[in-house]
C-alpha cells in the first residue's frame, strides 16, 4: 500500500520474540508499511545491506540476543545508514537512560499506541507516511 506520492514507508523491525516479530509485522504491513524483520542485531545489518537506501524507520527492541537496540543505531550511524526515525521498545528500559535522537515507546503497548506513535514520529520529521493510518483498537 502507498501513500499520495507512491511510497510505503520502508521499517525495519528487529525483535527477537518470534511471535511479537511475526504480530508487528503482520499489523504495520496492513497499516501500510513496508516491513522488513530481523531476529538479532546480525539479521538486521544484512537486511540493511540489501536496502538500496535507508528505512524510513527503525522499530528495535532493546534487548537482542547479539547485542541491543542501541548499538545497532550506533552501527547504522557510523555507515551513514541512520534512518530518520529510530524507535527503541523496551519493558526494562525507561525513557530517562535513551539518548537524544532515539524515540521510545515503552513494553507493553496495544497496536493502536504503536501505530499512532510511528504515523506521528515519521509525519513529524516530513517522511512518507502509511496511507492507510486507520487501526482501530
Amino acid at each position: 500500500m502507498t501513500n499520495a506520492h507512491g511510497m510505503a514507508p520502508v521499517l525495519l523491525l528487529v525483535e527477537d520474540d518470534n511471535a511479537l516479530r511475526q504480530i508487528f509485522s503482520h499489523l504495520l504491513r496492513r497499516e501500510g508499511y513496508q516491513v522488513y524483520a530481523a531476529a538479532t542485531c546480525e539479521e538486521a545489518k544484512e537486511l540493511i545491506g540489501s536496502l538500496s537506501a535507508p528505512p524510513n524507520i527503525v522499530l528495535s527492541d532493546y534487548a537482542l540476543p547479539d547485542g541491543d537496540g542501541l548499538l545497532l543505531r550506533r552501527w547504522l550511524w557510523s555507515r551513514g545508514s541512520e534512518p530518520k526515525v529510530f524507535l527503541l521498545v523496551s519493558g526494562s528500559f525507561t525513557q530517562d537512560l535513551v539518548p537524544p535522537g532515539v524515540e521510545f515507546l515503552a513494553k507493553p503497548f496495544s497496536p493502536k499506541q504503536l501505530c499512532d506513535r510511528l504515523y506521528e514520529l515519521l509525519h513529524a520529521v516530513g517522511q512518507p507516511v502509511p496511507s492507510h493510518h486507520a487501526y482501530v483498537a
